[in-house]
């Protein structure tokens, strides 16, 4: 993971893509569990809600309440 950075250096060619492939916004990132990706959305989600006052922080709370104690009892 400490070359991520390093991805849109790659030549298209040597990794068996077309020459036209852009990988200047390739990016490499660590798997995530199903849950993990859940949380990220509704975090992502909640985020976009509060930048537009739409939600409130106490909503905003419940909800990382509800996924960690959902990721707990896996």
């Amino acid at each position: 993971m400490k070359r991520r950075t390093a991805i849109p250096l790659v030549q298209p060619r040597e990794i068996g893509l077309s020459d036209a492939v852009v990988l200047t916004n390739a990016k490499i990132v660590d798997h995530l569990t199903p849950s993990a990706q859940e949380l990220f959305a509704a975090a992502k989600s909640l985020n976009l809600s509060i930048s537009q006052g739409t939600t409130s922080v106490q909503l905003l709370l419940d909800e990382v309440r509800n996924c960690i104690s959902q990721e707990i009892r896996k």
